[in-house]
């Protein structure tokens, strides 16, 4: 049996990986689990997420359906039932699973290494027609704020630092349609959903197909 069969390169573990999870435990787009508890795992549904932005897939989805399970008091149980989507072994408010979706949200704000920063690494393109505004976004270069909106079908774009950040740059991902980036007076098209910017950046102006 040759190597590659035995230890499979690391991409390729990944995608067996999720084809299982995909063929054995997946039901309405979340990780179902069949041990005690039953139902839908907050943590294993939060990697679940993170499996499918590996692998360059939609994660969003994944995210707000969890989000849309939860409680009348609005919060999570550790696993939540298939059936009732309450809470699968008692009610109450688990810290575990508020903390997972935590981070996980986060993810598709901010990816930071401390040494490379990204912003809005896994946000849906209809975030930014909708509009929206994030403010007090903790990460290595210290809080900031940033929003989207459409006017004058255009999207704008505004981030905002609120201390001088160390690094020089950072890295925003686009919605897939835009072609186009404005910063200042200069227009600089782009080639893939994933663009440099200047820290001092703090306005740009996206055109979108």
């Amino acid at each position: 049996m040759r190597y590659y069969v035995l230890f499979p390169h690391e991409e390729e573990r990944v995608r067996r990986t999720f084809d299982m999870i995909q063929e054995h435990y997946v039901q309405d787009g979340l990780v179902r689990s069949l041990l005690n508890p039953s139902g839908f795992p907050i943590k294993e549904n939060c990697y679940y997420a993170r499996l499918l932005a590996l692998l360059g897939q939609e994660s969003y989805a994944c995210s707000t359906r969890l989000l849309s399970l939860n409680d009348s008091a609005h919060s999570f149980p550790d696993s939540i039932h298939a059936l009732t989507k309450k809470g699968a072994s008692i009610e109450g408010h688990s810290h575990n699973a508020a903390a997972y979706l935590l981070l996980q949200l986060m993810g598709l704000l901010v990816h930071d290494s401390g040494s490379e920063l990204q912003l809005l690494p896994l946000v849906p393109d209809h975030w930014f027609f909708e509009g929206f505004y994030v403010d007090k976004l903790m990460t290595s270069q210290g809080p900031l704020s940033i929003k989207a909106e459409l006017q004058d079908e255009h999207i704008y774009v505004s981030i905002n630092f609120k201390a001088k950040p160390e690094l020089k740059e950072f890295k925003l991902s686009l919605p897939s349609t835009v072609y186009a980036v404005k910063v200042g007076d200069r227009i600089t098209e782009v080639q893939e959903p994933l663009i440099n910017l200047s820290s001092s950046v703090t306005e740009l102006m996206l055109f979108h197909k």
